[in-house]
C-alpha cells in the first residue's frame, strides 16, 4: 500500500494532535500547520506537538499565510486535508469580527 501524505491544520490543538497520533499509528506520513495563537495555551499546544514531532513534517505558521500554504502543498504531494484550524470562540468573535473572518473564512479559502 501506498503511504498517503495527510495535511493537519490546527495540529498542535487538543483535536488535532490527537488526529495526527491516529494517521501515524495507520501508516500515514503526518504533514501539520499551527500558529500557536494565544486562544488556547501555546504551552500545551508545544507539549501537544513534542509527543510525535520528531515524526511529522510541521511548519509554524498561518494558514493565511498563501505562500507557506502554496509552499507546504507543492513540497509534500497531499493526498488528504484535516482542516481544523480556526479561531474559536462565539463570544471573543464578537469582540473581534473582522480577525474571525480572516482566519476561519480566508483562511480555508488559502486551504482549498
Amino acid at each position: 500500500m501506498v503511504n498517503k501524505n495527510v495535511f493537519i491544520t490546527g495540529i498542535a490543538g487538543f483535536i488535532g494532535s490527537h488526529l495526527a497520533e491516529l494517521c501515524l499509528s495507520k501508516g500515514r506520513n503526518v504533514i501539520g500547520i499551527d500558529n500557536f495563537n494565544t486562544f488556547y495555551d501555546p504551552k500545551i499546544k508545544r507539549q501537544n506537538l513534542s509527543r510525535f514531532q520528531s515524526n511529522i513534517t510541521f511548519y509554524d505558521g498561518d494558514i493565511r499565510d498563501r505562500d507557506l500554504v502554496t509552499k507546504i502543498f507543492r513540497e509534500n504531494n497531499i493526498h488528504t486535508v484535516f482542516h481544523l484550524a480556526a479561531m474559536a470562540g462565539v463570544r471573543p468573535s464578537f469582540q473581534n469580527p473582522t480577525l474571525y473572518a480572516d482566519v476561519n473564512l480566508n483562511g480555508t479559502n488559502i486551504i482549498f
